[in-house]
């Protein structure tokens, strides 16, 4: 009898452990495919937020095309300052742009209202001072918005040296320090090896391969903000294409600054001034401007000319939507030959 009971016992205990144990194994079963729900909630998430972006990415770009297109239009109506209201608006941009994608924000550098560094040496490989001390003096005021010189003097000999077409380095005595250029023999030391080009040059950013040139010296101001900062970068103070002369009526403030040793902060002023109001069409009007004595108006006439229009310009645009950004930059040819824009440079980020 005693036995029996115990049996009979042992079969409720023994019940007992079978329904914990599915109890267990559901209670696993039903952690593992909460686990599993929520990796394929996380995967679906990520990939919505990713097709989302991809989504936004492309929005953006399509909003920089969308305002390179507007530039291109706009300089194709005929880039003429005094019967192209949009064209004065752009190149003292950025405009903004509202799309149904996005925004847009966009503007023009008239490349005439920069230094063409080409330049520097006549087209039979003679040097020209004149260009060579505002080149000087551009130096001198885009390393003052730093504390210290980002760009040395002895940019300039080697320099000319690039573009002249000899191979023997080239000494400027009216420098201070460093004076001495580099020819072909420097550049094939270096690793890697390059050429020297010993030509005219055709795209600025070749400009980064010279010896003494600091790397991101060319570096403009950052395009993702809506109100650029006031530091200018080198690269839009230079170019490669137009004639030896500055164009007044659309150079930028460092480069008014450059074209006279004496030139003074009420005479940029004046000069920026005016031209936004009605542009120049002649030097005698600079002449009666606020600030302008006779040797900087002497030195203008040296330096600059008075133009209405140009062929040649940068278009810089910005799209944005949500949280992307997207960026194009364009350097385009208004050919009066063939009367239609060129785009001669093309990159994007």
């Amino acid at each position: 009898m005693r036995s029996t009971r115990t049996t009979n016992r042992s079969k409720p205990a023994a019940a007992r452990g079978r329904r914990g144990f599915v109890l267990l194994t559901v209670l696993l079963v039903v952690v593992l495919l909460t686990g599993i729900l929520l990796h394929f909630n996380h995967a679906a998430r990520s990939g919505l937020s990713a097709s989302k972006h991809f989504v936004q990415a492309q929005q953006a770009l399509d909003c920089a095309q969308a305002g390179l297109q507007t530039a291109l239009a706009t300089i194709a109506r005929r880039p003429n300052l005094q019967t192209n209201k949009l064209l004065g608006d752009l190149l003292a941009g950025p405009l903004e742009l509202t799309l149904p994608e996005g925004k847009c924000y966009v503007w023009l550098e008239d490349e005439a209202g920069k230094l063409n560094i080409n330049t520097l040496i006549t087209g039979g490989g003679e040097e020209q001072r004149r260009p060579q001390d505002l080149f000087l003096r551009l130096l001198d005021r885009f390393n003052g918005q730093f504390d210290r010189p980002i760009v040395p003097y002895a940019v300039l000999p080697a320099l000319i040296d690039w573009l002249d077409r000899d191979d023997q380095p080239t000494v400027l005595p009216f420098l201070e320090g460093a004076n001495r250029g580099a020819e072909s023999a420097y550049y094939q030391s270096l690793q890697p090896a390059y050429a020297c080009r010993n030509g005219p040059m055709p795209l600025l950013a070749e400009l980064q391969s010279i010896k003494d040139m600091p790397a991101g010296a060319l570096t403009r101001r950052d395009p993702y903000r809506d109100d650029p900062p006031d530091r200018i970068g080198l690269g839009e103070c230079l170019t490669v294409y137009g004639a030896d002369k500055i164009n007044l009526n659309t150079a930028g403030r460092l480069v008014l600054e450059s074209l006279s040793e004496h030139m003074n902060p009420q005479a940029v002023q004046a000069i920026m001034q005016q031209r936004r109001l009605r542009p120049f069409t002649n030097l005698e009007q600079v002449r009666r401007l606020p600030g302008m004595s006779p040797r900087i108006f002497n030195d203008i006439g040296r330096h600059a000319e008075i133009a209405l229009e140009s062929r040649f310009f940068t278009v810089m645009a910005r799209g944005s939507a949500g949280p992307s950004r997207s960026v194009v930059q364009a350097v385009v040819d208004r050919d009066p030959e063939r009367g239609r824009v060129v785009i001669l440079a093309y990159r994007t980020w």
